[in-house]
């Protein structure tokens, strides 16, 4: 009889992260998760997803492993995203996905997600949701076409900030 692998538990929150990422390397993934058991255990818990067609992943120049989601698992994930094996578009999505992950790490930017790509009209790489003053913003983030192909030394950013209003 076949064993059938279901990914409920920690493997959905797995899922449920590289689907708003998009593309992660596993240590940062890891980091994100915050979760109780080791690194050498985490990293059975992406072996298994992979080996069972949840994940794909691809080793970056800097010999780091990068997740994202299959078309297997972007079904059962609310922001899942499914690549066509475009590398362009993982790097981009992976540059992305960094920049946003480090200006999250400011005190005024409270949570970040990665969008869909959308070919009508303008479509944003990203959002931050920030606060000051009381106030609430998102701001929308688009990594400039001459990026795309460069290492993230200089990041262009296009950011287009909307106001959400006073928080009551």
């Amino acid at each position: 009889m076949e064993r059938i692998f279901v990914p409920v538990g920690s493997y959905e929150g797995i899922l449920s992260q590289l689907g708003k990422w998009k593309v992660i390397g596993v240590k940062d993934l890891y980091e994100i998760m915050a979760s109780k058991i080791s690194y050498q255990g985490f990293s059975k818990q992406i072996r298994k997803l992979e080996s069972n067609g949840f994940v794909a992943s691809f080793i970056f120049p800097n010999k780091s492993k990068y997740v994202y989601l299959t078309s297997k698992a972007a079904r059962l994930v609310p922001q899942g995203v499914e690549y066509s094996n475009s590398k362009e578009m993982l790097t981009h999505d992976l540059k992305c996905g960094m920049v946003l992950r480090e200006l999250i790490k400011f005190k005024n930017f409270v949570d970040g997600e990665m969008l869909e790509d959308k070919t009508d009209g303008f479509s944003p790489d990203a959002k931050i949701y920030a606060k000051k003053n009381e106030m609430e913003y998102v701001l929308a983030l688009e990594l400039g076409k001459n990026l795309r192909s460069t290492v993230l030394t200089k990041p262009i950013l296009m950011c287009f900030m909307y106001s959400k209003g006073r928080k009551s």
